[in-house]
């Protein structure tokens, strides 16, 4: 498992995760499903930001999940093993790449709904993280064309 620092989703949302493993590698928390809870809004700018974003990710990566970003994901050992060591990105993106590797590998993603609290006191700088991002699904989509995340095994 790993969440964001600040507790965006609070522990207690493990459990939901934990019933949703069977039949699954990955299980994903995501803020943009039926049964989520925004418990503070994003702010206009960051959430017109997280709008395209999410839309040119859904057009160029991972087209039926919903919200790669939350930073609440859980894995199987198996999977993780798989997984982890495929990985070239560090950074905001990583997640989004360790979610392209695990569709890659025909793994089992599953994602839910959390309870998710928006940290205004955070120190994300919109425009330049997401040009980052930007570059860094040109590369995951990069790698995905040259087969860097097809397993050796």
């Amino acid at each position: 498992l790993y969440t964001d620092t600040d507790l965006s989703t609070p522990l207690e949302e493990l459990t939901r995760l934990l019933a949703r493993m069977e039949n699954a590698d990955v299980v994903i928390g995501s803020r943009y499903m039926n049964d989520s809870t925004l418990d503070i809004g994003l702010s206009h700018k960051r959430h017109l930001v997280s709008t395209v974003f999410n839309v040119i990710r859904r057009l160029i990566l991972l087209p039926s999940i919903h919200d790669s970003q939350c930073g609440f994901k859980i894995f199987t050992y198996t999977a993780a093993q798989q997984i982890f060591p495929l990985q070239t990105l560090s950074g905001f993106a990583f997640d989004m790449e360790l979610l392209v590797i695990a569709n890659e590998q025909h793994m089992a993603i599953k994602e839910i709904g959390v309870t998710w609290t928006d940290d205004n006191q955070g120190k994300l700088r919109v425009i330049p993280t997401s040009l980052q991002m930007l570059r860094d699904m040109i590369k995951i989509r990069s790698n995905v064309f040259f087969g860097k995340y097809r397993n050796s095994k």
